[in-house]
């Protein structure tokens, strides 16, 4: 029989490949895809090129790297009994795989078939990360699954709808390889198809996050949410590989709506349910869960209101963006025991709020406001990690922090 095991509440780095290197790849990869972005939409370039190389880095490499590879990293070892992921050796070997296809995607050749491989370089990297996830929880999990934390459940889903999903997407760019059938145009309509098995990905981990970084022990409603969970990450993704497979996109897109937005809707209303009845410390990690639950649930309304599919997608990515910047406070505040000061939170809380509201706002001069308060909300993690860290060692050498 299996003994019970007791979470770490620490998390050990593996080596150079750990949270922080996926972070920093990701806010990278969303620094360049916003610059191109702005340069497309300033100068009117009538290149195929950057507007493809945009939505590769914004769409592939941002919000699943920081999601599953930089959050998970950090909070998903604390809540195992080892401390740390199972096959370290797998985590460095998607870290290269992600980094070579995240330069070859920013600044490598300007042809169809680098940016495939760029392409088959993420499905690798992705896919090693969902492999090191779901091998860390099957051996290290602390208990029985169904006294894990919704977190854990969220990033054990999240790398399951991936190994469902990348396989798929490596099989379409090899085909496209082997036919010489790669052009930007056909590249292009494979971004647009996979925006919805990446939004279910992004909306899975991030709601899983916001009660991780609320909650230190958020397993009285998991049979509730893991449910609602489970839903979002099997019918949608299901949905979508049977569209790819029979060719019948028109079935997927009727039913994807609702296979995306019903059981996101249900997650974000029993968080909410439970928040209420609870009594939340004010702090950096509140402000930034709530936001990221209300722009998760306005993406998933907007889907069953007949909104633009680009708008629900964009509500629900900023909505992830918050979730991932919730799970770095929460960081801070539960594995580190060094809280970040509360002006500096509310201040970068402010920045990316504004960056959302003039996104969102009609208007060229709004969008271009936004993407520059939204690039410095980004750009700000960087002094206040590097403060951050100093206090840490200050703290460390007067025997504060263990």
């Amino acid at each position: 029989m299996r003994q019970p095991k007791q979470p770490t509440g620490v998390s050990q780095p593996t080596q150079w490949a750990d949270g922080a290197f996926f972070l920093g790849l990701a806010l990278l990869c969303g620094l360049i895809g916003g610059t191109l972005g702005f340069v497309v939409s300033a100068t009117g370039a009538d290149s195929q090129a950057l507007p493809l190389r945009h939505g590769i880095l914004l769409d592939m490499f941002v919000m699943p790297v920081a999601l599953l590879g930089g959050i998970g990293r950090w909070l998903l070892p604390a809540r195992m009994s080892g401390g740390q992921m199972t096959l370290p050796a797998l985590d460095r070997f998607s870290a290269v795989m992600l980094a070579v296809g995240a330069m070859l995607a920013g600044c490598g050749p300007v042809t169809p078939n680098g940016l495939v491989v760029a392409l088959l370089s993420w499905c690798a990297g992705l896919g090693g990360l969902a492999a090191s996830t779901i091998l860390t929880v099957l051996e290290d999990r602390p208990g029985r699954f169904r006294d894990l934390p919704v977190f854990v459940w969220s990033q054990c889903l999240g790398a399951a709808m991936v190994v469902l999903v990348t396989p798929v997407i490596a099989g379409l760019l090899t085909n496209m390889l082997i036919q010489r059938s790669a052009t930007f145009v056909s590249l292009e309509t494979l971004l647009e198809f996979c925006r919805p098995p990446m939004l279910v990905l992004s909306l899975v981990l991030s709601l899983g996050l916001v009660g991780a970084a609320l909650r230190q022990d958020d397993r009285t409603v998991s049979p509730y949410l893991v449910g609602a969970l489970s839903a979002l990450a099997t019918v949608a993704p299901l949905a979508w590989t049977h569209g790819v497979l029979h060719h019948d996109g028109a079935i997927t897109a009727r039913i994807m709506p609702f296979a995306i937005a019903l059981p996101a809707l249900l997650a974000g209303g029993l968080w909410c349910v439970t928040f209420w009845r609870e009594r939340l410390d004010t702090s950096s990690a509140l402000l930034w869960a709530c936001g990221a639950l209300v722009l998760c649930m306005a993406g998933s309304v907007s889907l069953l209101t007949g909104a633009s599919a680009s708008a629900a997608h964009s509500a629900a990515l900023f909505g992830a963006v918050f979730a991932v910047f919730a799970g770095y406070y929460a960081w801070f505040d539960r594995v580190e025991a060094l809280p970040v000061p509360r002006v500096m939170g509310f201040c970068h809380f402010l920045l990316a709020a504004g960056g959302v509201g003039l996104l969102v706002a009609p208007g060229a001069a709004h969008g271009a406001a936004g993407n520059v308060l939204l690039g410095a909300a980004l750009i700000y993690v960087l002094p206040l990690s590097l403060i951050m860290l100093v206090r840490r060692r200050v703290m460390s050498a007067s025997g504060k922090v263990a």
